[in-house]
């Protein structure tokens, strides 16, 4: 078994701290908040470090699951960090998301130490972290890889090998992206079912047992069944999973990607995006209209046309479906009954679209 520095125990790598240590592993742990290096250390039989220079020396490996790009850099470059201290020959592994930039830049410090980096993003939920199930996409030297496959066993069922440096990040924001997208069509598709008449319930249970069945549709179903009372187990505020890192991920790091990302906006990029929201709303219109006019939609109403006919705010639309645009919270919001014409600002009056088991306030413009 190898001598491991494991720094940052937050919401994922608490339970990967603990697997290491179940496995034989001796651990040594630091986080930013002292207190938590503590608490594991006294309830796991670990010892805790004051910095990462002490939880690193005499490592032969040092993993790191810190919360974003900076936390990561100042671990091993701030005051007490871990850089100074890591022995030549030992391995680095990070398991955070971050941006390729910046695991580029790290993996530049490190070879000056004589130090390999693997960068091993995990895929999945903190459930498979505490159960050791994680998918792992590693990315490095190929001997480094598969040295670093002694540790990363205990964390996950699966170590995939994607190639050289870097390789890991840029692959991370990619499942993330997927994961928003499935994010946001379950949200609506249970919308679409509930202005049908269908429960919920019922609704998630046909999700979970059709050709729609993905592995995240299958272990979320609680956060979507019971919102608000499921804790969080996702920031998308993290570091590494917005557009810019998308960007860095898919252009390699490019003159775009190096862009100052509160400059202007080139020309054209507000009209495609205005003209994407015009598609998003005419697709929900038409699947409103077909619940409205089929048979489980209102039967007494007549001369009924599709809504991608109306285009003037003051006709009357039925349903309209109103995406929030703010993935994972679960607040795509539909409005009941015909839309009046409105002064721009003024707020969209009526009751939420999920009734009582709604997951906010009404829509807002």
């Amino acid at each position: 078994m190898s001598d491991v520095a494991f720094l940052g125990l937050g919401r994922m790598g608490l339970p990967m701290a603990t697997n290491l240590a179940a496995a034989g592993h001796r651990l040594t742990v630091w986080n930013r908040s002292p207190e938590k290096a503590d608490r594991c250390a006294a309830e796991h039989g670990v010892r805790s470090a004051a910095s990462p220079a002490e939880a690193v020396a005499g490592a032969d490996v040092v993993m790191t699951t810190l919360a974003d790009d900076r936390a990561l850099l100042d671990a091993y470059t701030g005051e007490g960090g871990a850089l100074p201290a890591i022995r030549p020959g030992a391995l680095a592994v990070d398991i955070a998301t971050v941006s390729p930039d910046t695991v580029a830049r790290l993996h530049g410090l490190l070879a000056e130490r004589g130090v390999p980096l693997v960068d091993a993003p995990v895929s999945r939920s903190v459930a498979a972290a505490t159960a050791g199930t994680l998918t792992i996409m590693a990315a490095g030297e190929p001997e480094a890889v598969e040295q670093a496959r002694g540790v990363l066993g205990s964390l996950g069922s699966r170590v995939i090998e994607l190639g050289a440096s870097g390789a890991g990040s840029a692959m991370k924001p990619a499942v993330n992206a997927i994961v928003h997208t499935i994010n946001q069509a379950v949200s609506e598709a249970l919308v679409l079912a509930e202005r049908a008449g269908i429960e919920r319930a019922w609704a998630y249970e046909v999700f979970a047992n059709s050709a729609v069945a993905a592995p995240f549709v299958v272990y979320r179903r609680e956060a979507y069944q019971r919102p608000g009372e499921v804790p969080v187990t996702f920031r998308l505020g993290a570091r590494g999973q917005g557009p810019e890192a998308r960007a860095r991920a898919g252009r390699g790091g490019g003159r775009r990607a190096a862009a100052d990302p509160h400059q202007p906006r080139r020309p054209g990029r507000r009209r495609r995006r205005v003209r994407s929201r015009r598609r998003v709303g005419r697709r929900a219109a038409s699947a409103a209209w077909w619940v409205r006019e089929s048979s489980v939609g209102r039967a007494d109403r007549v001369n009924s046309r599709p809504p991608l006919a109306r285009q003037h705010p003051s006709d009357e639309c039925g349903a309209i479906a109103r995406p929030s645009g703010r993935l994972g919270d679960y607040a795509s919001r539909w409005v009941n009954g015909p839309v009046p014409w409105r002064a721009p600002g003024e707020q969209l009056r009526g009751p939420d679209r999920l009734g009582s088991a709604g997951l906010g306030e009404a829509d807002r413009e």
